[in-house]
């Protein structure tokens, strides 16, 4: 029998049927590279990532029309979901020592929606986009604790959320805390305190500044005396001592989480990966003018780092 086919350079396959002679039940061959679609595969795949590196469902179909191959814009839709499928299949067998995880906002519909995005941290490979809110901790674990258990996850990297913190306790996973983070919160404190606290601090913010810059494996054993020294003073929550205090006690109770990476070198310092796979995503649906379904944020998010060889 002969099929006609939707395809760049093939217009016509010859299919093969067959009977079993005991059941009667019958059954079709198909070339490879062709199913019951009307469609090839590679004219699906090529559809798809069109619609991956920008194009909207109807341009990429007055494209591949401009090639004499007629695909309908939901027809291109379709294909992209089922390239999403076959991805998140793959994905799915993947293990995975260091994991990336970080949260952000986007807005379907108008409507705001909390997700956290997993990155493998040594490729940078999107891995799973879950509809959570990364300040929830519980709801956070629900959602991640399948994802962790499957890919054989021995190391989160994420910000200094304190959910992330109670996440990888929950499911027993070392953290390490993006250094960048780190810095970014502990410097823009000490610079502020700098201006505020009297010469009876002095001397103990100089030793966190000095701590905070060479970032040594012992340096919560450090902070602790410093703590001590403070709270014998016994400063108001809210004056500058204490909240020297308070940055004290923080740094010294999550050091281990901040210099995972000095033990374990293969771990990275920080969570750029996952940013990165965030700022694609980003730009990829300011590329669709918004994303309107679940199935148009998991595209956007995966098919930009499909690989084709």
């Amino acid at each position: 029998m002969r099929k006609p086919l939707r395809d760049l350079r093939i217009r016509e396959v010859l299919v093969q049927h067959y009977r079993c002679p005991a059941c009667r039940h019958t059954f079709r061959h198909y070339p490879a590279g062709v199913d019951k679609r009307d469609q090839s595969q590679r004219t699906a795949t090529l559809a798809a990532l069109l619609w991956a590196l920008g194009l909207s469902t109807h341009a990429v179909a007055r494209l591949l029309q401009r090639l004499e191959v007629h695909l309908s814009p939901m027809t291109v839709w379709r294909d992209v979901l089922l390239l999403v499928g076959e991805v998140q299949e793959r994905l799915g067998q993947r293990q995975v020592r260091c994991l990336g995880v970080d949260g952000f906002w986007v807005r379907p519909r108008g409507q705001g929606r909390g997700l956290v995005v997993a990155v493998e941290m040594e490729e940078g490979l999107p891995l799973a986009l879950l509809q959570v809110d990364e300040r929830d901790p519980k709801a956070l674990t629900r959602a991640l604790a399948p994802l962790l258990e499957g890919l054989g996850a021995e190391v989160l990297v994420t910000d200094d959320l304190p959910s992330y913190h109670l996440l990888a306790e929950e499911v027993g996973l070392r953290q390490q805390v993006c250094t960048f983070h780190l810095m970014r919160w502990a410097s823009r404190e000490v610079r502020r305190l700098e201006r505020e606290v009297g010469p009876e601090g002095a001397p103990v913010l100089a030793q966190v500044r000095d701590i905070l810059r060479e970032r040594p494996l012992d340096g919560g054993r450090r902070l602790f005396p410093l703590w001590l020294e403070l709270s014998r003073a016994r400063p108001r929550p809210q004056s500058p001592l204490g909240r020297l205090k308070a940055l004290v006690l923080r740094l010294a109770e999550g050091w281990e989480r901040y210099c995972l990476h000095r033990r374990d070198p293969q771990v990275p310092t920080t969570n750029n990966r996952t940013e990165q796979a965030v700022g694609r995503f980003r730009i990829r649906a300011k590329g669709m003018r918004g994303i309107r379904s679940w199935g148009g944020l998991e595209a956007a998010f995966l098919l930009p780092h499909v690989q084709v060889a």
